[in-house]
């Protein structure tokens, strides 16, 4: 296969490396920037410390402020978060080690999950005083729990935002907070 006479590889050389280049310097700053990881889905971003995408931080500073006290149920997806940002508090589940966990234990944590014991059954079971549920981070059956808290009486909503939610006891009084994009 011969090359026609009017192509030049010498000329196109530097059109291509530039074109390379380009891609390369943008490419680069799309991940660094975090928009790859949030276009593509991931719950990543770029750089040093806790990332702001997936872990209730917002959620704790709530807590924190409001003084919600005692035991509390949270899904495996933000257990170790949780037991980072909270040395002092026992978590109901986290994702460490599945093994560290009994299967009856496993067993009943999805039972909750998919509805086959009741937010408030679990409270008197367990002595839960509140739910912190993540539902950013992908975690099997957290909403119907969310679902199942939102139609149960005896609970309320009293905080939600883009990473998760606090229901507490409807019989306490209150302020509901609710973290939107634009806050």
């Amino acid at each position: 296969f011969a090359r026609p006479r009017w192509f030049n590889g010498a000329a196109l050389k530097p059109v291509l490396e530039l074109g390379l280049a380009s891609l390369l310097v943008f490419g680069s700053y799309d991940m660094a920037a975090g928009s790859y990881f949030a276009r593509n889905g991931f719950f990543r971003e770029w750089g040093i410390g806790v990332s702001k995408l997936w872990p209730p931080i917002e959620a704790c500073d709530f807590i924190e402020q409001e003084g919600l006290e005692g035991p509390f149920f949270n899904n495996y997806g933000i257990g170790n978060y949780l037991m980072w940002r909270f040395p002092e508090r026992k978590v109901f589940i986290d994702g460490r080690n599945v093994e560290a966990y009994s299967g009856q234990f496993l067993s009943r944590y999805y039972d909750i999950l998919n509805g086959k014991l009741s937010p408030s059954e679990l409270s008197r079971r367990y002595s839960i005083r509140f739910f912190l549920i993540g539902h950013a981070y992908p975690d099997r059956g957290i909403h119907p729990l969310i679902n199942d808290l939102n139609d149960d009486p005896d609970w309320k909503l009293v905080y939600v935002d883009h990473t998760s939610v606090i229901f507490a006891p409807a019989s306490e009084p209150r302020k509901i907070f609710i973290r939107t994009g634009n806050d």
